[in-house]
């Protein structure tokens, strides 16, 4: 039983994944430490009472349905006004904390004067989505290091900068946002007073992490991850990086989601949309975003990465969306060998699954039947490719919370310097 008031509130906000969150929820069972779970059930179609209520007569878990459906970072904003505990941490749906978790965040907290410790996450890879998420593959990926205290002001820096493009950030693309690790309660307050609310538009991860370096002073990094993530195409991160016609939807959802974008109308970019997002932010807490030197250049570095990758619905779409990254890097002036490179209306086949959605584009649309099996297999070969190339190098593994406990006993105890 937790006390009245739990030192942890760990929010897990949902929509329509009740088998994503069952794994996430059995996560939560086997921590030592004084919290609270608060899940915020968003659902349109599918409901996660009853992942909730096989829980039983648990007292730690409190099940919330908002009044209406709500945006990401609303349903996110809900849970926190919910919770009562001094360390807030967010919990997505599709991920799993590693048995020690909580108890490592409690230690941490007790000999550190930080307000944001973050730690990093592993992935774990399922067999067959189509099955489920039980069976799958992970096999440890860092090296664990001592627990580090880092400058808030030098991570805002660095992440306003795009000094590096996402994917290649390494362990840094996790600190301070909210979903890999904690807040103290009165950072959030100072979060809320300042901008009116915890959680932002459009994506909370981001917004909320960039408002949190801006109003402190270090970052407790836990040095070794404590979060298990289920690789999932269900996953609306992976959707918008991977598809234009996902991103169009998402930015659709907010009216000024690229409002302050340097791009203007260019969606199928998340390093575009994340730009716009900063921007806005710094204007929330009154201050000023300063580009750093060359950073158009890495913007439009980063923006030609995202546009070569994704998949296109339409052949308007794709020329629409390059024609406006070009005409921004020629007004201003930005010389590009990649982008001089880059596709108008061609459909170059970068990868397996742009295969996918060139078969769509390039068959009859009367012809369903057909490009529906020319897809399905297209995307049936590529997870025999995925599935031969985990079996050769990572372990199998009957359920993700087996990983969890697998990857906690091999990262081990590195908090010796905490």
């Amino acid at each position: 039983m937790t006390s009245s008031k739990p030192l942890i509130s760990v929010l897990v906000p949902t929509r329509d994944r009740p088998d994503l969150l069952r794994l996430c929820l059995s996560s939560l069972l086997p921590q030592q430490a004084d919290f609270e779970v608060i899940v915020s059930d968003n659902f349109t179609r599918s409901s996660a009472a009853l992942e909730v209520e096989a829980l039983g007569a648990d007292a730690r878990f409190r099940y919330l349905r908002p009044p209406n459906p709500l945006t990401m970072a609303d349903n996110w904003e809900f849970a926190f006004q919910h919770a009562r505990g001094d360390l807030i941490v967010t919990l997505i749906d599709k991920t799993l904390l590693l048995p020690s978790a909580l108890a490592r965040l409690t230690t941490a907290a007790q000999t550190s004067d930080s307000e944001i410790f973050s730690w990093w996450s592993d992935f774990y890879v399922p067999v067959d989505e189509a099955i489920g998420y039980e069976q799958g593959y992970y096999s440890p990926q860092y090296r664990a290091t001592m627990p580090t205290q880092l400058d808030a002001q030098q991570c805002l820096s660095d992440r306003l900068s795009f000094a590096t493009p996402i994917a290649q950030e390494g362990t840094k693309y996790f600190t301070a946002k909210p979903c890999f690790g904690a807040y103290r309660r009165a950072l959030t307050a100072r979060i809320a007073e300042k901008t009116g609310r915890l959680f932002h538009p459009s994506s909370p991860d981001f917004t909320t992490g960039i408002m949190a370096l801006a109003l402190t002073s270090t970052v407790y990094d836990m040095g070794r991850p404590l979060l298990l993530s289920i690789l999932s195409e269900r996953s609306n991160g992976m959707k918008v990086a991977q598809s234009a016609a996902a991103a169009k939807q998402f930015v659709a959802q907010d009216s000024q989601a690229l409002a302050s974008a340097p791009i203007q109308g260019l969606y199928a970019s998340v390093h575009n949309q994340l730009a716009a997002d900063y921007v806005a932010t710094m204007r929330k807490l009154s201050q000023a975003y300063v580009p750093a030197p060359r950073l158009l250049e890495r913007l439009v570095s980063a923006v030609t990465q995202d546009l070569s990758a994704t998949t296109w619905e339409t052949k308007t779409d794709r020329f629409d969306q390059w024609s406006r990254l070009k005409s921004f890097a020629k007004k201003h002036r930005i010389q590009s060998v990649a982008l001089d490179q880059a596709p108008g209306l061609a459909f170059p086949l970068e990868s397996l699954i742009s295969a996918v959605g060139l078969a769509a584009q390039l068959l009859p649309h009367s012809n369903n039947q057909i490009n529906n099996h020319l897809i399905t297999r297209a995307r049936e070969e590529a997870r025999k490719s995925s599935v031969s190339i985990y079996e050769a190098t990572y372990k199998k593994f009957d359920s993700p919370l087996q990983a969890c406990y697998f990857g906690d006993a091999h990262y081990g105890d590195n908090m010796a310097a905490g």
